[in-house]
């Protein structure tokens, strides 16, 4: 590979049936440009079982395994400990559960924008991280967007996390979401099934899309209706990319504040979507487990001013 000491390699393993290896390595290892990485590939830093690959469109196997040499220090460098205040649910010596913020990244989207993110006060509040999520993810197994506050699980040793992500690919995992929408929904509950994909022109926006989309479904609950509001609980059987924001926009009911799938709110500052209730096994002992994470001040106080009761029933 490399011969400077300054470069080490990283080792992934493919788990779908297909796709390129350029967008799979862009999607471990997001500090590097998508172009950044074409470049790599040509180079010949990347091998796919053991065998140097130069296509960038190169298709992967199941359980194809990648290795790529890359200067590690170029992030290791920007990625500190920082002290970061954590809400911590729960801890062992396998798991934390930590009730993330709203407005702090779950991690860092680029090395040049080296924001502080949630994986600086992991970094710093826990001796021990998962490390097979790409070197930007340390301890992440799935994530949360930047203004959704709420429940997140954190692995602290790659077993648990190869355990735990198993749950999620195998929908195992229960989630429950509380959000505030536009209108008023007629229906006590449903559910919205639709195919959602990248945008091709706006990659960080995702959009309904029935020849490209991944199957997407969410279901919904109201707990609580106003004449240009509703209350619900939301309840995603599969884990797309804003998944609940799109479907949402889709279902005519934007949540109130989103800015991206909707519009900005004179209520609150960020879209109203928090990660209630999360329920999965415990990785090492295979006990059940579930966690909530109470609803922050801002949340809080949109219900107040909309007059939303709090005595709320989630029980779904």
């Amino acid at each position: 590979m490399l011969s400077s000491e300054k470069n080490k390699s990283v080792n992934f393993r493919f788990q779908e049936d297909s796709g390129r290896l350029d967008l799979f390595l862009h999607s471990k290892l997001p500090g590097f440009s998508r172009e950044k990485i074409k470049k790599l590939i040509r180079q010949g830093f990347v091998s796919v079982n053991s065998k140097k690959v130069i296509k960038p469109a190169y298709k992967l196997k199941h359980k194809d395994s990648i290795l790529m040499a890359i200067n590690i220090n170029e992030v290791e460098k920007q990625l500190q400990p920082q002290n970061i205040p954590i809400s911590v649910i729960y801890e062992d010596e396998d798991i934390a559960v930590v009730n993330k913020p709203a407005g702090l990244l779950t991690h860092p989207v680029s090395l040049s924008k080296m924001t502080p993110a949630l994986v600086n006060g992991l970094l710093y509040r826990f001796n021990q991280l998962s490390d097979i999520n790409g070197i930007l993810k340390p301890g992440i197994v799935h994530r949360l967007d930047k203004d959704t506050s709420g429940v997140l699980v954190v692995a602290k040793n790659n077993s648990s996390h190869i355990n735990i992500a198993e749950q999620f690919k195998n929908r195992q995992v229960l989630k429950k979401y509380l959000a505030v929408i536009e209108g008023e929904i007629s229906e006590d509950e449903g559910i919205i099934e639709r195919p959602i994909a990248r945008g091709k022109h706006q990659r960080t926006k995702m959009k309904i899309d029935d020849d490209r989309g991944k199957n997407a479904r969410t279901y919904f609950k109201v707990l609580h209706r106003l004449h240009s509001h509703t209350f619900v609980i939301l309840y995603p059987r599969t884990g797309r990319t804003h998944q609940l924001r799109v479907h949402m926009k889709y279902y005519g009911h934007p949540i109130i504040g989103d800015s991206k799938y909707g519009k900005k709110s004179a209520f609150i500052s960020r879209q109203a979507l928090h990660a209630y209730y999360i329920e999965f096994r415990h990785p090492g002992r295979e006990t059940p487990l579930c966690f909530t994470a109470p609803l922050p001040e801002d949340f809080n106080d949109l219900l107040t001013k909309l007059g939303i009761e709090k005595g709320f029933n989630t029980e779904v």
